[in-house]
């Protein structure tokens, strides 16, 4: 079984799950 973010969602691409993941670990910081 792939890890989550390994799935390809038709409604939220992975680029955008990505980058959101990143604006709010940029944002912890």
């Amino acid at each position: 079984m792939k890890p989550p973010h390994l799935v390809p969602r038709v409604n939220t691409p992975w680029i955008f799950s990505h980058c959101d993941l990143l604006a709010r670990f940029l944002e912890l910081s």
